[in-house]
């Protein structure tokens, strides 16, 4: 005898802030990977946007935007009391230590050197936002 029942899974949302595509995308694909859901913008108001109408429970966020910079997400960020629980993880192509110092001042979680290397996104994924969740599940169970 056999009983099926269905297991609901949540897997937790991260926010890819970035305006290249191919790092979106190369993001999303990683993040998927890892067993995350990716949602992303391609500018920072648009990201401020999708983090106050949807639980996300990180952002990964690229400094050198359009129009609005990711220091200043970074400083909208923690002074809107909805979103400021949100961690921050910044990407950017920006290396030096004034700039990695900017943002972690500025409320960054951690910081993330481009290229981006699978290992370093993984490290940082597990040690800021836990998911418990196999990328691999299924989502049936039978019972003998």
């Amino acid at each position: 005898m056999s009983e099926n029942f269905q297991i609901k899974v949540s897997l937790k949302t991260i926010l890819v802030i970035d305006d290249d595509y191919g790092m979106t995308d190369l993001l999303k694909h990683m993040l998927a990977k890892l067993g995350y859901k990716a949602l992303s913008a391609s500018n920072c108001v648009e990201g401020l946007k999708l983090l106050e109408k949807n639980k996300i429970d990180c952002v990964i966020l690229d400094l050198s935007m359009p129009q609005v910079s990711g220091y200043q997400f970074l400083m909208a960020h923690k002074k809107l009391d909805s979103i400021k629980h949100v961690p921050v993880i910044v990407l950017s192509a920006k290396n030096r230590t004034d700039d990695v110092q900017k943002a972690m001042e500025l409320g960054a979680n951690a910081y993330m050197k481009k290229p981006i290397d699978e290992k370093i996104l993984s490290f940082h994924m597990d040690k800021i936002v836990p998911n418990h969740y196999s990328a691999n599940l299924t989502s049936e169970v039978s019972w003998i």
